[in-house]
């Protein structure tokens, strides 16, 4: 509309002030709110931080399509405001043109009436400045508001990120590293033969008994110590490691079920703890090779071997007894994905080819490297600078994804991954 102010016996013509004003300040804080939001999302680029959790991914994405919405308003208060101002000028044109004659046709609006009309112009105006001040105060508040939120989020996913970089480092019950043990050790069953020691599995048997009987009950075998010293460190300790994995994936499950000693002892017979509370690796890894390796001529576990193991010891003949899970080989597994499969409860083997492993000591620190000619573990965790976290010879050690596809002393080095999920 045209606002008319009445000065004497003329008519002086302008423009819709008040609205125009009104779309003008709104138009160029909705540019403020764009601008803030551009700067929100450039501050986020610079956290050092690699993975930004689901959550906070969707709000990126819902803050970024706020940012489109706004400019396309903001074009749309544009040609609004440049049709408003049009409109204004052809209409103030108008009334210009026919003053005269309207003056002369309602010549009873004398200087009292005039006083009257430009004090509800005034009134008019007043409202509009008020308006268009609640509008910009209203914008402000919100762009304060995504700030001041936007900031705190930030600054707790900076917290959170620095005590746990990427993800929790393994199951805390199976890789706790208590007595320096990080899961199984494929030479376990060795020492503990040839140690001799009386650890009582429970009452009545020890764990040296528990070995005798699983290899006998498995192999048919009745071997005398010294053959049962070259089984256990020719066969088991020198293709062990992918039955190695394969029995901190079996604990793992098990440690997370409700019932899962009772269902573990029904499952293989023995107790998936000792009388001093901790995991019988030793029994289990002997239990898993002599029943499915060849006694005469034993070989490691590769991707087809290894998930017909896992799975045919997950299942039984009751099959109302058996474990949903699905094992898949050939998965493309990386630094940044990786931390998502662990979270869900997925379990990630790595197989790999003439591998660097750097064992760490209790410090955390490398206290040696090793390169294996093939060699299979178990992905617990990832490092903060993207290395893997895996549990071998029952050692934390680190494989680092850069050394993939790279020729060492031994070759050239590759890898496959099986996730197991359930």
């Amino acid at each position: 509309m045209a606002t008319i102010t009445i000065n004497g016996s003329g008519f002086v013509l302008g423009s819709s002030i008040g609205i125009a004003n009104t779309f003008a300040l709104s138009k160029s804080a909705s540019n403020d709110l764009f601008v803030s939001l551009s700067t929100l999302k450039s501050k986020t680029n610079t956290l050092n931080i690699a993975e930004i959790s689901d959550i906070l991914s969707r709000t990126v994405v819902r803050e970024h399509d706020k940012t489109n919405a706004i400019t396309v308003i903001n074009q749309k208060l544009s040609v609004f405001l440049s049709d408003v101002a049009s409109v204004d000028a052809i209409v103030a044109k108008e009334i210009t043109k026919h003053r005269i004659d309207f003056l002369k046709k309602y010549s009873y609006l004398n200087s009292s009436s005039s006083d009257l009309l430009y004090g509800f112009v005034e009134k008019l105006d007043q409202f509009f400045n008020s308006l268009k001040k609640t509008v910009a105060e209203w914008i402000k508040n919100i762009s304060e508001w995504c700030i001041e939120k936007w900031n705190e989020i930030c600054r707790i996913i900076k917290e959170m990120s620095a005590i746990h970089p990427f993800t929790i480092d393994g199951d805390d019950t199976i890789y706790r590293n208590e007595n320096d043990q990080y899961g199984t050790r494929q030479h376990g069953p060795l020492n503990t033969y040839k140690d001799n020691t009386d650890n009582y599995i429970t009452n009545r048997r020890t764990e040296r008994e528990y070995i005798e009987r699983i290899v006998y009950e498995n192999t048919g075998k009745h071997l005398t110590d010294q053959q049962m010293i070259n089984y256990l460190d020719n066969n088991l300790n020198h293709n062990g490691c992918g039955y190695a994995a394969v029995t901190n994936c079996i604990f793992e499950y098990y440690s997370k079920q409700e019932n899962g000693e009772q269902l573990f002892m029904e499952k293989f017979g023995f107790p998936m703890k000792d009388l001093n509370g901790n995991y019988t690796f030793n029994l289990l890894i002997t239990y898993i090779f002599s029943k499915y390796s060849d006694y005469n001529n034993p070989q490691g576990l590769n991707q087809d071997t290894l998930k017909k193991v896992l799975a045919s010891c997950m299942n039984s003949k009751d099959s109302s007894k058996n474990v949903n899970l699905k094992i898949s080989n050939n998965q493309k597994i990386t630094p940044q994905n990786i931390d998502d499969h662990l979270r869900n409860g997925d379990q990630v083997v790595l197989l790999g080819w003439n591998v660097p492993v750097y064992v760490l000591d209790s410090n955390g620190k490398v206290e040696r490297t090793q390169i294996c000619g093939g060699h299979g573990m178990v992905i617990t965790g990832v490092t903060e600078d993207g290395k893997y976290i895996v549990s071998t010879w029952g050692k934390k050690a680190i494989v680092d994804p850069a050394d993939i596809g790279k020729t060492n002393v031994k070759g050239k080095c590759k890898v496959s991954f099986t996730v197991v999920k359930y």
